[in-house]
């Protein structure tokens, strides 16, 4: 994750010094928020109120673009005016004490339960707001309330230490969180300038190492053009980070592409009490280059085949995806075909190869239907309980059929 700053993008007419975090902004008709906002957590920043001529307006608004004129009489805001220490969300209110240059004013957010408090030079105002979470996600934002006065301020949202301690629970807006590339023994990172790997250390780098060498943004290790620099780095590798959360838990978010699936059954599908195999059926899900290929054997596996021009070919799993039957193929393979590969076979079984190539892919086997016609054997059918005969004539014998099945009649 890159630093949070002061957002580029959405400050209008105002400046932002090229460390991102010092900004100006003319009047009231501009306000500048941060380039990252949020709605968990419990967060704290600070403000360095550097040239405000009291009229500095400091807090958070929620995610709404642009920033409106006026932030201070908009109610989806939260903020405090250096003016007179009031508070305002659409409409004023008395708060705190007022505020100005050479003050700094610590920004307590709990997104948690929805409260905003502020610390003037470390000392604490009070709750401003408890209704937070009816905005949604919100940012840090200042300006001015004066339509003539301009307000230069600079940001510490957690990548250097705070002027003050941080508030009990709380954690810096920007925490630190560092990543290296644990391979072969080797702590490393990518440096996406040169475009190669660079060592950091041969054994568990220290604290210092993960700050001044670990990456922030892992997006450069994203495949693109089917190509990922992870690519590079040979045997297993593992995910190291570095963060100063209190209680971090693990959290890593992957989109991977797997390597090709060799689905093989655990046992045979009995066909013993089978006389005849009409079709089966394999119902698939398909998308992009997702595909599926599947061979067949009839001796539990010793053997396994394929079709090719019409005809079953006998291959092995090692090029079940190259010579392997579609989905479409096998679905279209006919009761003779099945009997000529089956002879008197009592089991068969199936082996599926499913790959795909992008992570937007799918392969997918959903289920095999199989038709058959099952073996069966002849009773004598019980006079009075089964049928029962009449003649209407000498020449003429009716039946009646009582029980469900299949009948001869000799006679």
């Amino acid at each position: 994750m890159a630093g949070v700053t002061w957002d580029y993008a959405n400050k209008g007419m105002g400046t932002i010094e090229p460390d991102g975090l010092k900004a100006t902004v003319p009047s009231h008709s501009v306000a500048i928020r941060a380039s990252e906002g949020k709605e968990i957590g419990k967060w704290y920043w600070e403000i360095d109120l550097i040239n405000t001529g009291h009229s500095a307006i400091i807090g958070v608004y929620d995610a709404t673009l642009p920033l409106p004129s006026s932030i201070y009489t908009n109610k989806k805001s939260r903020l405090v005016w250096g003016y007179v220490g009031s508070k305002w969300n659409g409409t004023s209110a008395p708060y705190g004490q007022p505020f100005t240059d050479g003050d700094t004013l610590g920004i307590a957010l709990d997104m948690d339960i929805g409260t905003i408090e502020f610390y003037k030079n470390g000392v604490n105002q009070g709750v401003a707001f408890s209704d937070l979470k009816t905005l949604g996600k919100v940012f840090p934002v200042f300006s001015s309330g004066s339509s003539s006065v301009p307000v230069t301020v600079r940001a510490n949202f957690g990548a250097t230490p705070f002027k003050y301690p941080v508030p009990l629970g709380f954690q810096p807006y920007q925490l630190l969180i560092k990543t290296l590339i644990s391979s072969n023994d080797k702590y490393l990172k990518w440096n996406d300038a040169v475009k190669a790997w660079e060592t950091v250390s041969v054994g568990l780098p220290s604290k210092s190492q993960f700050e001044q060498e670990g990456m922030e943004d892992l997006s450069v290790l994203n495949r693109v053009n089917g190509y990922s620099p992870l690519d590079e780095l040979t045997g297993e590798i593992e995910i190291v980070v570095w963060t100063e959360e209190i209680n971090a838990q693990k959290n890593l978010n992957m989109a991977a592409i797997p390597q090709d699936q060799l689905v093989l059954p655990t046992k045979d599908i009995n066909i013993r009490s089978v006389e005849n195999i009409d079709s089966f059926i394999l119902n698939v899900t398909q998308a992009g280059q997702g595909a599926i290929k599947t061979v067949v054997s009839f001796d539990k596996g010793t053997t396994w085949y394929t079709r090719s021009s019409g005809s079953w070919i006998e291959t092995d799993l090692a090029n079940i995806k190259t010579e392997g039957i579609t989905p479409a193929a096998l679905n279209t393979i006919t009761s003779s075909e099945w009997a000529a590969l089956r002879g008197t076979s009592n089991t068969v079984r199936f082996a599926y190869h499913l790959s795909i190539e992008e992570i937007t892919d799918i392969a997918t086997v959903n289920d095999l239907i199989s038709q058959m016609d099952m073996k069966g054997t002849w009773k004598k059918a019980v006079h009075g309980i089964d049928y029962d005969y009449e003649y209407p004539n000498n020449d003429q014998l009716s039946v009646t059929i009582y029980q469900n099945g299949d009948y001869k009649i000799n006679y």
